[in-house]
């Protein structure tokens, strides 16, 4: 324990002291708590492999906060701050569903598919993350293609086409 003095009498100033150091202690630990609570803030929900490839969560502007909280929801599954009435956390998630893809893909397209999937899910999270009044790609939308993805046969086929889809739906308003 840290200890800024101590009185082993048990008078007036060791009752003191000891009160003074446990102040002293939650200083500390709220200080550290405060530290660690905003290097999680700043930590971005895209995976590490894909932020070369394309501009982090944290890089963005969003329409609102909770647009920002969406996004987050896209790749991580996480709905810390959204409502519980309106989000599930879990899966679906898309560093999840890259990560399941790329143990299909042929080894030397691993790469390539990676940024693939990286920009696709820039494009389909980022819109699906606005708010439901104004978003031009939807839930139903997002599944949909999950499920065309997870698919067997040529991956980098259904990555064209649902990029193509999604980018047909950009622009509805």
């Amino acid at each position: 324990m840290l200890t800024l003095g101590t009185d082993s009498t048990g008078s007036e100033g060791g009752r003191i002291m000891k009160s003074f150091n446990l102040l002293v202690l939650g200083v500390v630990a709220a200080a550290i708590a405060s530290l660690l609570s905003a290097s999680a803030a700043r930590a971005d929900p895209i995976r590490g492999d894909c932020l070369s490839v394309i501009r982090g969560a944290n890089a963005r502007s969003y329409d609102n906060k909770e647009h920002r909280l969406w996004y987050r929801r896209f790749w991580t599954g996480q709905c810390s701050g959204l409502p519980i009435w309106r989000c599930l956390s879990g899966d679906p998630k898309w560093n999840t569903e890259i990560t399941g893809l790329l143990r299909r893909a042929p080894a030397g397209r691993k790469k390539e598919l990676l940024a693939s999937l990286c920009r696709l899910g820039q494009t389909i999270g980022y819109e699906w993350a606005k708010d439901n009044a104004i978003r031009c790609i939807h839930t139903r939308d997002a599944k949909k293609w999950g499920a065309m993805l997870r698919r067997r046969g040529d991956v980098f086929a259904r990555v064209a086409r649902i990029r193509r889809l999604a980018n047909g739906r950009l622009g509805c308003r």
